[in-house]
């Protein structure tokens, strides 16, 4: 077992930095861990480096396939993309074909021994003030959600710094 090791509730996320060359671009995951309180216990985060592109949807795929290579217990994943969840209950044959962009990260996460601990990939709501989200959950749920996801979208955030500051080949020339 790694150091990293998640288990119980795990949000990931995923950030990304558009630039009008689209290989200036730069896209980070995160996965937290949190407890019922909502509180952080474990972060890995960390950028989506290249041959991966540098979008919005590989930083999320991303993210999921890490949360799932350091789970060491059974877990229930939370994700703000939908095409992510929506991937996570294909059927692997389809979840993995040639002609789906993220068929690799697919095919990880579904490679990964600890795979077998995904108890549910849950989608919830990106961005959303606690007060605000959809009503058909209890206040401390709500709350709950709402900062769990802006703790993995922070991690995410952040992790985009891990990029060498400058790609640009004709800097320093």
């Amino acid at each position: 077992m790694s150091q990293w090791a998640l288990r119980g509730k795990n949000n990931y996320d995923g950030a990304c930095t558009q630039h009008s060359a689209g290989e200036l671009s730069r896209a980070a995951r995160a996965a937290v861990e949190v407890n019922d309180e909502g509180e952080v216990t474990a972060t890995i985060s960390g950028p989506v480096w290249p041959p991966m592109p540098q979008t919005a949807q590989a930083a999320e795929h991303t993210g999921r396939t890490r949360a799932v290579e350091l789970l060491d217990g059974p877990s229930t994943l939370y994700g703000d993309c939908k095409a992510v969840v929506d991937d996570a209950h294909l059927p692997f044959k389809r979840a993995v074909h040639h002609r789906r962009v993220h068929a690799a990260a697919s095919k990880m996460a579904r490679g990964f021994e600890s795979n077998r601990f995904v108890i549910a990939d849950v989608k919830v709501k990106a961005h959303v003030e606690e007060d605000n989200v959809d009503d058909t959950d209890t206040v401390q749920v709500k709350r709950w959600k709402s900062k769990c996801n802006e703790a993995a979208d922070a991690a995410a955030v952040e992790a985009k710094r891990q990029h060498p500051e400058s790609a640009d080949p004709f800097i320093g020339v």
